[in-house]
């Protein structure tokens, strides 16, 4: 089995060359006692290799072959671009581990700039070991991402087990508000960033929590939103957004977290209901808009600072 310890095992990697080199897409004849030495050409080398041997490797038990440390060192520091059709065996097995593009494209997308690889890494490995919300077992939590650019619905493969339940609609042609049953109502979400939290109150939709990473780590907070609030929200009390962010700082404790100002997060949504449909009867009210821009500016302590284009509130 392929494990952690395996990623820059140089011994291992000589032995796969010395039996396979002809099959891999690469040569590797000049860098064969280097390749070890560099987690990105370790990273490259093991890309090859699980394409080259993608039709062989489906059809055994991947999780008693590979393990899923191995494939994060993997997928983490690889910079060349892959078939993802030939891998999908693996995602479709560990489905957790496309988060690791995703936060990459937080970074580039949002803010153009490269990320530090051991940060992304970190992120991951907490994104998929979350601890329970609150200390309350009637809370649960998973992590979410959206693949749009920059912002948009959630679309985490995991999510799609999740059940619906009724939600709010507007016909605009009779100006009547109904409800109905929409199966993905419990994973449609909005993130306004790259990667969210979706926090359950007894399996339904509670709180969504929606960031970037930066260079390093420090995390970029977009959005701390109630999707209902019955769900939750009067268990924590009154300030229930303050205990969201007592839980994030438990959670990365050792992370520099900072949260969108209330301007910009107002400017963001009248973006989203700027390119919508009848947005003069589905966009939020100025009432609305002026809660928005209180509750995120009620974050501000002491220190603010603008960081491509867009304040944030030092937390």
């Amino acid at each position: 089995m392929l494990e952690k310890s395996d990623f820059q095992n140089k011994d291992k990697i000589q032995n796969i060359l010395q039996g396979y080199s002809t099959c891999l897409y690469y040569d590797y004849s000049d860098k064969i006692n280097k390749i070890h030495l560099s987690k990105t050409e370790c990273a490259h080398f093991w890309i090859d290799f699980l394409e080259t041997f993608s039709l062989h490797i489906s059809t055994l038990n991947i999780e008693e072959r590979i393990s899923f440390d191995f494939l994060a060192l993997v997928f983490n520091y690889n910079e060349r671009s892959f078939c993802k059709l030939k891998l999908d065996y693996i995602l479709k097995t560990f489905p957790y581990l496309v988060l690791i593009d995703i936060i990459r494209n937080s970074n580039s997308q949002w803010y153009s700039t490269k990320q530090n690889n051991s940060s992304r890494l970190d992120l991951f490995h907490k994104l998929v070991d979350l601890p329970t919300p609150f200390n309350d077992k009637r809370f649960s939590i998973e992590p979410i991402y959206t693949d749009c650019l920059k912002r948009g619905l959630n679309h985490s493969l995991w999510s799609s087990k999740r059940k619906g339940g009724f939600v709010k609609n507007f016909n605009p042609e009779t100006n009547e508000v109904y409800y109905s049953k929409w199966s993905s109502s419990y994973r449609n979400f909005y993130l306004d960033a790259k990667i969210g939290l979706a926090i359950y109150f007894k399996d339904k939709p509670s709180i969504i929590v929606s960031f970037n990473l930066g260079k390093n780590k420090t995390l970029f907070i977009h959005q701390i939103q109630c999707l209902k609030k019955d769900r939750g929200h009067y268990k924590l009390g009154k300030s229930w957004q303050i205990e969201v962010v007592k839980y994030l700082k438990s959670v990365f404790v050792d992370y520099k977290i900072h949260i969108i100002s209330g301007d910009n997060a107002i400017q963001f949504v009248k973006d989203i209901y700027k390119v919508s449909k009848n947005n003069e009867f589905t966009s939020p009210s100025e009432e609305s808009y002026l809660r928005i821009k209180n509750l995120y500016d009620s974050f501000f302590n002491h220190k603010s600072f603008s960081y491509c284009n867009i304040k944030y509130h030092v937390l």
